[in-house]
C-alpha cells in the first residue's frame, strides 16, 4: 500500500511504522517482506497463476492483519483521521474520479452524465470505483473505512485493560454479520476484513505483553509448532474450499474461513521473519515490493491493459473502439506463459509508472494533492 518511488503513502500497512527500543528507530523489515510476498500473491491471483483459488482465501486478510498489527493507538483521533485521509482516501478518490472523467470525455465509457455523477458520489463515499482501470483500488477505500472506524471504537472503549478483547469481539461480530448478510457495494467484504484488522491489533498487544515472559526456547518451540500446524491446516483445508470476497461467496463456514485465512497469513509472516534473519537479494527484493505495494495495488490493472493490447493485436482480435477496455477485463488470456507476463508487468510497471508520475511539476502537484 509508499516507498522510494513516491508511491502513495500507506495507511494501516504503513512501511514507516517503527519498532520501539533504546536503539535507533528501525523499520519492521519482516513486515515489508510480508507485504512484498502478499502483493506478489495478489497480482499472481489476478493473473490467474497456479493455486489462485488458495491465494484468494487469505491474501486480503493478510494485509488487514498487518494493518491492524501496525495500528497506531498513540495518536489522537483527529491526527489519525488526517493521516488516513492523506494516505488512503485522497489517492483513492483522485485516481478513480480522474479515470471516470477522462474516459467519459474520450467516450470510452457509455455512462450518461447522471450515471457519471452517481458514480463520483459513490467513489467519494468509498462505495464505488472505476472497476475497469482501478479495480483493485477498493482496498484503499476499505482500509480507510476500517482503520478510522477502529480508531473511533478504540476511543469509545477508552483505556480499559481488556480493550483489545472488546474490540476483537466487536469487530468479529461485525465480520460475522457481513459474512451472513450480503450488503450493497461489497460492504460485507469490508466488515469481514475489519475482523482481521482487529486480530492484528490484538496480536501486537499480546506480543508486547508476553515478550519478556517465559524461556525463549519455549517461545521458539511454540512459534515453530504454530507454523507447522498452520501449514498443515492450510494445506488440508484451502484446496477444499474457495472464497470470493467481492461477491461474499464462501464454501466454508465463517470460523473455518477465518482460521484458514489466519493460517495462510501466519505462514507468510513466519516465512518473512525467517527470510530476514540474514539479508539476501531475495529479501531486499521482497522488501522493495512491500514498500511499493500500494503503487502495485493501485496501478496493476492499468498495467494489465498493456498486455491486453499486445495480446489483442497479436491475435488479430477487433478492438471495437473503446469496448475492448471492458470486454477484456482484467485480462485477455492467461493461458500458457501469459499469466507470467501479466504477473511480471503487474509487479514492475506500476512502480516505474509512479516514479515517472513523481517527476517535475506533475510530481509536485500530485504530491500536493496527496495522489502519490
Amino acid at each position: 500500500m509508499q516507498g522510494g518511488f513516491s508511491a502513495p503513502k500507506s495507511g494501516g500497512v504503513s512501511a514507516a511504522e517503527l519498532t520501539k527500543g533504546s536503539g535507533p528507530k528501525r523499520r519492521l523489515e519482516y513486515l515489508d517482506v510480508a507485504k512484498g510476498i502478499g502483493i506478489a500473491l495478489v497480482v499472481w491471483a489476478h493473473a490467474s497463476g497456479p493455486f489462485s483459488n488458495e491465494i484468494y482465501e487469505f491474501h486480503m486478510p493478510l494485509f488487514f492483519l498487518i494493518s491492524g498489527y501496525l495500528h497506531n493507538d498513540g495518536t489522537s483521533l483527529n491526527d489519525f483521521f488526517v493521516r488516513k485521509l492523506k494516505s488512503l482516501y485522497l489517492p483513492f478518490i483522485f485516481w478513480n474520479i480522474a479515470s471516470v472523467i477522462v474516459f467519459k470525455a474520450l467516450r470510452a465509457y457509455s455512462y450518461s452524465v447522471t450515471q457519471v455523477g452517481n458514480l463520483i458520489v459513490g467513489i467519494l463515499a468509498t462505495f464505488q470505483k472505476d472497476g475497469v482501470m482501478f479495480g483493485a483500488s477498493w482496498f484503499l477505500g476499505a482500509l480507510f473505512v476500517i482503520s478510522v472506524l477502529f480508531k473511533v471504537a478504540e476511543a469509545a472503549v477508552g483505556q480499559k485493560r481488556g480493550r483489545p478483547l472488546v474490540l476483537l469481539v466487536g469487530f468479529a461480530l461485525l465480520g460475522y454479520f457481513g459474512y451472513r448478510i450480503s450488503l450493497d457495494w461489497m460492504l460485507s467484504r469490508t466488515l469481514i476484513l475489519g475482523a482481521f484488522y482487529a486480530v492484528g491489533y490484538g496480536c501486537r498487544r499480546l506480543r508486547a505483553g508476553s515478550a519478556t515472559l517465559g524461556d525463549p526456547r519455549w517461545r521458539r518451540l511454540i512459534y515453530i509448532s504454530l507454523f507447522a500446524v498452520s501449514c498443515a491446516f492450510f494445506a488440508v483445508v484451502a484446496p477444499r474450499n474457495s472464497a470470493y470476497m467481492g461477491g461474499n461467496q464462501y464454501t466454508a463456514s465463517f470460523p473455518v474461513f477465518v482460521l484458514c485465512a489466519l493460517a495462510g497469513s501466519w505462514v507468510v509472516i513466519a516465512l518473512s521473519q525467517a527470510l530476514c534473519v540474514k539479508s539476501s537479494p531475495l529479501t531486499r527484493l521482497l522488501s522493495w515490493f512491500g514498500r511499493n505495494s500500494m503503487s502495485i495495488v493501485l496501478w496493476q490493472f492499468v498495467a494489465f491493459r498493456v498486455v491486453v493490447v499486445v495480446q489483442v493485436l497479436a491475435a488479430g482480435a477487433p478492438f471495437n473502439g473503446w469496448e475492448w477496455l471492458q470486454a477484456y477485463y482484467p485480462t485477455y488470456s492467461t493461458g500458457g506463459i501469459w499469466w507470467v507476463v501479466y504477473f511480471v508487468v503487474g509487479m514492475l510497471v506500476p512502480i516505474a509508472w509512479v516514479r515517472i508520475l513523481g517527476i517535475g511539476w506533475l510530481g509536485r502537484f500530485l504530491r500536493k494533492v496527496h495522489a502519490i
